[in-house]
């Protein structure tokens, strides 16, 4: 895990889902028990919205709906006279599990929409220019099996609510298809410099190509003829000679 300070406190930056969901588990361990699991899904959550925004510049808005309804339970909860009754911070729970899979949905299918665009914007035969077709070779096949992963993960939702455990492991497996993507979209932003010395590589041939064209164009006539005669005959007098050898060698 990386960080990067600014003025006010130390950001840090996530690399894998492992790093995400530890620093999660840290973070729930310090609160009340009731408090651990929403502490769990909230720390991602949060993280999470700010990467959407960072990366998309927009915030879900089904997200802060649940965050809302997630404060309105634990408001609930807190002006009841029986605190032994937990129903809304199960369903304040509840809320916020559904804010962490919303984002991470959301992220990862604006994700696969970013690349596939960037994909036909940079065309297949530029990015098969780069490091010998590999670079293409690599987002493609990233980028297919991250959509395998992400359909069979979504077939999971059916049993969020059942257990705390099943839910967290639930999370947790969303949480490998976004950085899943994002790793390819890193890859992916990373190798912006080579792939635009490969486009002006082929703008390059491209122009001599097509100077090379016009010149033919607007040779003078009088020197395409002279090229022409020339040429033939010098192929008339290698064939007298080729010709004269071949008639020796017959004698």
């Amino acid at each position: 895990m990386s960080e990067q300070t600014n003025p006010s406190n130390a950001v840090k930056f996530f690399n894998t889902s492992a790093e995400l969901s530890g620093a999660a588990a840290a973070a729930a361990q310090t609160a009340e028990e009731y408090y651990q699991g929403s502490a769990y899904v909230y720390f991602i959550a949060r993280y999470m919205v700010g990467l959407h925004e960072a990366t998309m510049g927009t915030i879900p808005i089904q997200v802060w709906n649940e965050f809302r309804s997630a404060l309105d339970h634990h408001m609930r909860y807190l002006t009841l006279n029986d605190k032994s009754d937990h129903s809304h911070l199960v369903k304040m729970e509840g809320h916020l599990q559904r804010a962490v899979l919303d984002v991470c949905k959301l992220f990862t299918h604006r994700t696969f929409e970013a690349l596939e665009e960037k994909l036909v914007s940079d065309t297949v035969d530029l990015l098969r220019m780069v490091n010998g077709g590999r670079l293409y070779e690599s987002l493609r096949t990233g980028i297919d099996s991250a959509k395998e992963h992400f359909a069979k993960v979504k077939t999971c939702d059916v049993v969020l609510g059942n257990e705390r455990g099943a839910d967290k492991q639930i999370v947790n497996q969303y949480l490998d298809v976004v950085f899943e993507v994002w790793n390819i979209f890193l890859i992916y932003s990373q190798a912006r410099h080579d792939i635009e010395v490969a486009a002006q590589t082929r703008r390059s041939i491209q122009n001599e190509a097509k100077s090379e064209v016009i010149a033919k164009i607007h040779e003078p006539w009088h020197k395409k003829l002279f090229a022409d005669l020339l040429g033939h005959a010098v192929w008339y007098s290698l064939a007298i000679i080729v010709g004269g050898i071949l008639s020796q060698i017959a004698f």
